[in-house]
């Protein structure tokens, strides 16, 4: 599925609209992990964003543990977790995307995302 994503969440806070950044436009794939290579001790889904660079695509955004949470005019809310490494550590966040499909890759990207009438339907969570 081609698409667009906003990531609404920085190391777990959430950002403000004005905060919120550029879409990242890209392909949107979804695998299956086994227990085996997660922490969560039970098979999980990971959304994959695979995004151009140069002539390849190459994985982007990525949320693990993937549930939908609402649809918000032509977008969709997706809840999940995501991981980053600072200081040697890594740390787990709960992360929360703005996803709009797109038609393909090649044709212009969207018009913003009005948030006006859905701003009240935001998870605070």
């Amino acid at each position: 599925m081609f698409c667009e994503v906003i990531e609404l969440r920085k190391n777990g806070l959430r950002l403000r609209p004005e905060e919120w950044p550029a879409p990242v436009a890209g392909q949107l794939q979804m695998a299956q992990w086994d227990s085996s290579h997660t922490s969560y001790h039970r098979t999980i889904r990971k959304l994959v964003l695979w995004v151009p660079w140069g002539t390849s695509m190459v994985p982007g955004p990525w949320l693990g543990d993937a549930q939908l949470v609402d649809v918000v005019g032509d977008a969709q809310l997706l809840r999940g977790d995501v991981l980053h490494s600072e200081d040697g550590r890594i740390h787990e966040h709960a992360q929360l995307w703005l996803l709009r499909a797109r038609q393909d890759m090649d044709g212009p990207p969207l018009p913003p995302f009005d948030i006006g009438p859905w701003v009240k339907r935001l998870p605070h969570a």
